[in-house]
């Protein structure tokens, strides 16, 4: 088992644990220390790791490297301030140690820190001068997962697909084996190959990317909606109506979207099979926003107007009952495999359904159904 495998993964208990050596006399040297931070950081527990980092903060003990950790930290804590304080000095640790020749790990901190600071063009130089010296084959290619994924994170910066995909896949090939060593580099790392895969159409292998991203704790809305988007384009609805649940649960209030595809893939579902085209041989996938929202209109317009042809009155004969439910059935796969494409390209289908005023027909199933007749009085 790895040193990494075998350390304490609560900030509480690691913080306890060196307040309680120091009580007992025994010495807990900086470098051990800022190792336990370093581990707790790797690991998500950043509350753990700041804990650790502003008692050496105080003594003036942190790197560049470890002050960029700490600022991070107070970030996710809410301390804007503090962040800003430790980013400054972080900066100015870092261009230091680049400047004298500093490895991978300062040369990604400092393009990050570069970064969060608005300085985007100090970022990518220092990318392109770090990722440079690799093409060269100036230094050997990392073989540690995290100078992996920060290779990835470099070519990334400069928008260089190929390589970036490449060591991000390597980094988390070992990353995946310690899944709670790594938990927000392979986040982001699944999050980026999968984005790549998607945009190359290779759908099956997104969705095992973006299932790797929800199966990291703390997954977003977005995350699961991503895992429902691919699902959706591999025809597998009860997957996408299962992450798109999850996005609705992940966060209720902000949860429209997910709570319209749920109910569209739900309706898919039921139906068994979607079809790829309209009748005249118009792939969904080829139709432009303004024809899905026509087709959407139209197939509404026809249930609308379907139901409004019965009396309040009438009592229909099983063979008129029929062909009136006939035309309803044949409506509801056009106007549910319209609506998904529409929901599937990321559009606002529950605007458009709203205004439009077919929102009932994804909320309602009694809406695609004949009513019954009225009991006689």
């Amino acid at each position: 088992m790895s040193s990494r495998a075998t350390v304490r993964r609560c900030g509480t208990t690691v913080a306890f644990a060196l307040a309680a050596l120091a009580a007992h006399g025994a010495e807990v040297s900086p470098a051990d220390a800022e190792a336990r931070a370093v581990r707790l950081y790797d690991a998500g527990d950043y509350a753990g790791a700041r804990e650790i980092l502003e008692g050496m903060y105080r003594e003036g003990s942190l790197d560049g490297p470890s002050l960029y950790r700490l600022a991070f930290a107070r970030g996710v804590a809410g301390d804007v301030q503090g962040k800003s304080q430790a980013e400054q000095q972080a900066v100015l640790a870092l261009e230091s140690a680049y400047a004298a020749g500093a490895d991978l790990e300062v040369a990604f901190y400092l393009a990050n820190a570069y970064r969060n600071s608005g300085r985007s063009a100090d970022a990518l130089r220092i990318a392109s001068e770090t990722t440079a010296a690799y093409d060269r084959g100036e230094r050997p290619s990392p073989t540690d997962p995290l100078d992996r994924f920060r290779l990835g994170k470099l070519y990334e910066d400069q928008r260089r697909t190929d390589a970036s995909a490449r060591w991000y896949g390597l980094a988390v090939e070992a990353m995946d084996r310690e899944p709670s060593n790594f938990v927000g580099y392979r986040r982001w790392a699944h999050r980026h190959l999968g984005d790549v895969a998607f945009a190359a159409d290779d759908f099956a292998g997104a969705m095992a990317h973006y299932a790797a991203v929800t199966g990291i704790p703390g997954a977003v809305p977005e995350d699961w909606d991503r895992q429902a988007v691919a699902a959706g384009r591999l025809g597998r609805w009860e997957e996408a109506e299962r992450a798109w649940r999850a996005a609705e649960s992940a966060d209720p209030s902000r949860a429209d979207r997910a709570r319209y595809c749920r109910r569209l893939a739900g309706m898919a579902v039921a139906l068994g099979a979607l079809p790829s085209a309209l009748g005249d041989g118009r792939s969904f996938r080829d139709l432009s926003k303004e024809d899905l929202e026509g087709v959407l209109k139209d197939r509404a317009a026809v249930v609308e107007s379907t139901l409004a042809s019965i009396r309040p009155d009438e009592t229909l004969t099983d063979e008129a009952r029929a062909q009136l439910q006939k035309v309803l059935d044949d409506a509801k796969p056009v106007f549910t495999a319209a609506g998904l494409e529409y929901a599937l390209r990321g559009l606002p289908i529950r605007e458009t359904a709203f205004v439009g005023g077919y929102a009932p027909l994804i909320f309602q199933s009694s809406k695609w159904m004949v009513p019954e007749d009225a009991p006689a009085e």
